[in-house]
């Protein structure tokens, strides 16, 4: 993948998942959970991805060094 479609496609794919889970948040604020506030599943996004992406890292490396040898 070429640098420049790689420094579009990060961003992306880190700001649409986060609009759709606001979007689904407030949605589900509104509808099934009045008493969570939109601050508790923010607090729960940014733990899931803080784990995805620590995860995600930690297998990336496993493979590379699996790679290597």
């Amino acid at each position: 993948m070429k640098p420049n479609a790689r420094n579009v496609i990060s961003p992306v794919a880190l700001i649409v998942p986060a609009l759709l889970a606001l979007w689904f948040a407030q949605y589900l604020i509104e509808n099934f959970f009045p008493d969570v506030t939109l601050t508790d599943l923010g607090a729960f996004y940014a733990m899931g991805l803080i784990s995805g992406l620590a995860t995600g890292i930690s297998w990336g490396l496993y493979r590379r060094a699996e790679g290597d040898r």
